[in-house]
């Protein structure tokens, strides 16, 4: 089980688990009539890095997409899955800087990838990146450019894209790094902080969507030195996406 990455669970009892030792998606389905079972298994070769850093799926659950990478490396790889016939596509991607991680998700009507590198969020129809004519070393080549691109901060670490409202929301060390999807268009882009209500310190490294899908929430706790960890703050962090405000209630 890839830990980091972690599973995906869709609506019709698919669970998606990448598998890091056989380097492969496999496919659990769930029923109440049988035993769950392995039902596929889609190649993710590693072709750089053994971890699976970020994963997600389209808004119509089509594709699924995984991010690896090397952490001696700025070039990452994203894999983009069928989820019905089970055939990998991957794609090189230059994040500029060796140890950040490669974040990823997707939104809009006609699906958009949101690809998080280091320093900024880029944006690139569905459909352009599984056109016939894109390879796996297109990008990093310059043969395919980006709809959009918005700057961001740096430590980029979870990300989550609220379909309603059209936004994609990225935890970087700068706070919740807010855009609005416009078609294939990224703007607006705004940072709620971090520090709320007297409590400071930490970043909500582990983002989440809520079911209405109006707030993004998560725990955060003050940096400090291991030795220090039974005394720090720890908090839940709430952004409102709707009204653009946040909340920090101590645990």
């Amino acid at each position: 089980l890839g830990a980091h990455s972690g599973t995906v669970a869709l609506p019709d009892g698919r669970l998606l688990i990448p598998d890091e030792r056989d380097k492969q998606l496999a496919v659990l389905k769930l029923a109440r009539d049988r035993q769950p079972a392995i039902v596929a298994r889609a190649p993710l070769p590693s072709l750089i890095g053994l971890r699976q850093d970020w994963s997600a799926v389209d808004p119509d659950l089509q594709y699924y997409f995984s991010t690896s990478g090397d952490s001696q490396s700025p070039i990452d790889v994203l894999s983009i899955v069928n989820l019905q016939d089970y055939t990998t596509k991957q794609l090189k991607f230059d994040l500029k800087e060796p140890d950040s991680e490669f974040g990823i998700i997707s939104g809009g009507d006609a699906p958009v990838v949101l690809a998080h590198l280091a320093e900024s969020v880029e944006a690139y129809p569905l459909e352009s990146l599984l056109d016939s004519d894109v390879t796996l070393d297109s990008l990093i080549n310059g043969e395919l450019q980006p709809s959009s691109t918005i700057p961001v901060g740096e430590g980029g670490h979870g990300a989550a894209f609220a379909h309603d409202l059209g936004l994609g929301a990225f935890s970087t060390l700068a706070g919740l790094e807010v855009v609005s999807l416009s078609g294939t268009t990224l703007s607006d882009h705004h940072i709620l902080p971090w520090d709320a209500d007297g409590r400071s310190g930490g970043r909500n490294a582990r983002p989440r969507l809520s079911y209405d899908g109006n707030y993004i929430y998560g725990p955060l706790a003050a940096l400090v030195e291991p030795e220090e960890w039974a005394e720090r703050q720890n908090d839940i962090h709430i952004a409102n996406l709707k009204e653009g405000t946040v909340k920090r209630i101590e645990l």
